[in-house]
């Protein structure tokens, strides 16, 4: 049943909220809820209407907790920033203070606006935003001070202007047209995070059958799409984030530890800062698990699946680990660095792969012209190196190393047959 909903429920919350990373949260919350209102006993007969009406509610107690977080102890920053009202020379004025807050905040140095920003808008606790960035929480505590300081200055500087009488006749009508929605974002802090949630860069990426292609981010990451590839890339000013929707991936990520890069695959998160790994999901094949190898620096695998266990894996070099569709990870393996990507060199490898799954594979990049229908013979164990230019010589080859045949199919392919008994 979760995973029935799942991806319904995580497009609901995406659509309201606007983030990806809080949509999943929100999504795993609901699920949550429902398996405790099912351990207490409570009738569930119509689930999806009951998931729906606990999404509802989370998003009722969000707006609630976002309006309360707006009054913490930086209330005075709130009130200088907000705007009294949408009056059009109080809204201009405003959204000059907002934009200089938003200005000021990513002037910051890295570290310390990522403290700020886990902390104060996000709502991290000092020892998470300490866990989470590998730093004491002493160093938390005065990077969220800093950033503190600086944006008081900026806005007590500011306030040092507005006495100054306002050229009214210059900007009033354009004003005027954007009255509805700079009201939108006159709830300061309200508006930051707005600001902050809007991508900076997105492009959809798709490589067809047989292709592959390279791209260069913005960020400086360099990606190499495999075949039969489809991703999505947004940019934001705080994270970057890849959803791998079918294929696979060399990631060459650049290095940015104020901005995370998180691929999500299948029911897997994968979260970097800068590094070189390959990730694969081709559901299209038939095969819903995702597998991730690292060549260069540090993964980190999590699941992103309403009910998996909470398990969060590190990856070094030449390790790797698959995610099965329910979210579960499997033991962490191990593959030289120079195999993990050997497809850019055109050569598929396979160590010890049924049959079928190898004449699956080879599909992925084109027409092999081969083609098994005896499951004993689907299900032969193969260990081969594959040339994609040249199929050819791997089907010449199959009946020396098993004990098969090649048969034609009468319309200019091949089947692979059991070989005759002698």
């Amino acid at each position: 049943m979760g995973v029935h909903y799942y991806n319904e429920l995580l497009n609901f919350f995406t659509h309201a909220v606007r983030d990806g990373h809080e949509a999943q949260d929100l999504v795993q919350n609901a699920f949550e809820r429902l398996l405790s209102a099912q351990h207490a006993g409570q009738r569930t007969d119509n689930p999806r209407a009951m998931l729906y009406q606990i999404a509802r509610n989370l998003l009722v107690d969000r707006h609630r907790h976002l309006r309360v977080r707006q009054h913490d102890s930086d209330e005075v920053l709130q009130q200088q920033a907000a705007l009294p009202s949408c009056e059009p020379e109080k809204v201009v004025a405003g959204m000059q203070r907002l934009r200089l807050l938003a200005d000021t905040i990513e002037a910051l140095p890295p570290r310390c606006r990522a403290a700020f920003v886990r902390h104060r808008i996000d709502g991290l606790s000092h020892a998470d935003v300490a866990a989470e960035m590998g730093i004491s929480v002493n160093m938390v505590e005065r990077h969220v001070m800093l950033a503190v300081a600086a944006c008081r200055k900026a806005l007590a500087e500011d306030t040092a202007h507005d006495c100054l009488p306002p050229r009214r006749a210059r900007w009033l009508p354009q004003a005027a047209a954007s009255i509805a929605a700079l009201c939108m974002l006159a709830a300061g802090w309200g508006g930051w995070r707005y600001w902050q949630s809007l991508p900076v860069f997105e492009q959809h990426y798709a490589s067809a059958r047989g292709q592959q292609l390279a791209a260069d981010l913005p960020d400086g990451s360099h990606l190499q799409f495999d075949t039969s590839t489809s991703a999505d890339v947004t940019l934001y000013r705080q994270r970057r984030q890849v959803r791998l929707s079918e294929g696979q991936v060399l990631f060459q990520v650049q290095g940015d530890r104020a901005r995370p890069f998180d691929v999500l695959a299948g029911a897997a998160r994968i979260t970097v800062v800068g590094t070189r790994f390959v990730v694969r999901h081709t559901p299209g094949s038939g095969q819903g698990a995702v597998q991730v190898a690292v060549l260069e620096g540090q993964v980190k695998v999590q699941s992103t699946a309403p009910g998996a266990p909470p398990v969060t894996v590190q990856l070094l070099p030449g390790q790797t680990i698959s995610a099965d569709a329910l979210g579960r990870l499997g033991p962490v393996g191990s593959m030289p660095v120079n195999a993990m990507a050997d497809w850019l060199a055109g050569r598929l490898n396979f160590d010890n792969v049924p049959l079928a799954d190898v004449l699956a594979e080879l599909a992925r990049y084109g027409d092999s012209g081969l083609a098994v229908r005896d499951a004993r013979v689907a299900g032969l164990p193969v260990t081969a190196s594959v040339e994609l230019a040249h199929i050819d010589r791997f089907a010449r080859s199959l009946p020396l190393v098993l004990p098969v045949r090649l048969l034609p199919d009468g319309c200019g392919g091949q089947v692979i047959a059991a070989a005759t008994a002698k």
